[in-house]
């Protein structure tokens, strides 16, 4: 398996276990945030053991501001909770834990049945895909619209009427 399917797969589980509870405006903001009306609820780390051109494990980390209500100023303004998004949202966190691996198992069997569908699912709930935004570039702030992300990772983002492949640490998104 690809080590970038990995990250789509527990960003569709994040983002499907949302849908869920009827949470709306829910999107996967490029690698591995998931946002709920254009803010960060939660967020995916991933370590892999590599060996040879194999994954031998790896770690899979994800947090979810659940019921924070309070957030440093300088964040604020751009990050949400469960709790702040539906006022009556109440769920053990082991259960809430457990349904998210049931999505992960879902999505792990349909990347065996064919890997380019969870790659079409994550690029479906991309944010900002397809909609003109503002990203720093190359050491300047630039209008790019999101193509897609390819199989390796990759974010294509076209940046005038140049299409550009880029990795995490090429652009950032200006919120």
């Amino acid at each position: 398996m690809d080590q970038f399917l990995l990250t789509a797969i527990a960003s569709l589980a994040v983002y499907d276990t949302l849908k869920t509870f009827k949470f709306s405006d829910i999107s996967i903001k490029w690698p591995n945030d998931i946002l709920i009306k254009n803010k960060k609820i939660a967020g995916i780390l991933i370590e892999n053991k590599i060996s040879g051109k194999y994954i031998k494990h790896s770690i899979v980390g994800i947090g979810i501001n659940v019921y924070q209500k309070e957030f440093p100023d300088e964040i604020k303004q751009r990050t949400t909770s469960l709790a702040l998004e539906s006022y009556n949202f109440s769920i053990e966190l082991v259960d809430l834990a457990e349904i998210i691996l049931q999505k992960i198992k879902f999505y792990m069997a349909l990347t065996k049945q064919n890997h380019l569908i969870v790659l079409k699912e994550y690029n479906d709930k991309l944010f900002s895909k397809n909609e003109k935004h503002s990203y720093l570039f190359e050491e300047n702030i630039v209008e790019g619209t999101i193509i897609q992300v390819e199989k390796d990772g990759l974010l294509q983002i076209e940046i005038g009427k140049t299409l550009h492949k880029v990795d995490l640490k090429s652009i950032t998104y200006i919120l």
